[in-house]
């Protein structure tokens, strides 16, 4: 953590022996960063973590709204039980939901994790490798009638 010092350092680092004592004080103040760890107990360690639940409740709360939308970018729908809190949110009939997705087979696993009974799921996919899959390109696939907010400009 100096100035100093930069990573061909690391070849000349030594590390002590792992001890049963330093073990537990990893953990001790590994269990105290907020974060969810990406394996199937992370609901549990979700809910029960007032942050993380507080924060799904809201995204629950607006998708109830009238006219709510919802627009995803590089969001793989993994985690089950945001999946499921999203799939609840569906019945509102008045949700707008658009999954960008990066390429046609994403289109097709997306489309399938759904099924076929939500019709307020727009499913947007790049029509060409050239495309890019951009704010710009949402706005062009759902604004057609103000396309020149997105026109390319040279910089």
């Amino acid at each position: 953590n100096t100035s100093d010092k930069t990573t061909n350092d690391l070849d000349s680092l030594t590390v002590n022996a792992i001890t049963e004592d330093s073990v537990k004080k990893f953990w001790d103040r590994y269990n105290k960063i907020p974060i969810v760890n990406p394996r199937k107990w992370k609901f549990h360690e979700t809910v029960f973590e007032e942050h993380y639940y507080q924060m799904l409740r809201y995204l629950s709360y607006e998708l109830e709204k009238e006219n709510a939308v919802l627009i995803t970018f590089g969001f793989s729908f993994a985690d089950e039980h945001i999946r499921n809190l999203i799939k609840r949110s569906l019945l509102n009939l008045n949700l707008q939901v658009f999954i960008c997705c990066y390429d046609h087979a994403e289109k097709i696993r997306l489309k399938t994790m759904f099924g076929d009974n939500y019709k307020n799921i727009t499913f947007i996919t790049r029509d060409n490798e050239t495309d890019k899959l951009d704010f710009c390109f949402f706005n062009k696939f759902s604004l057609a009638s103000r396309t020149d907010c997105c026109k390319e400009t040279s910089s």
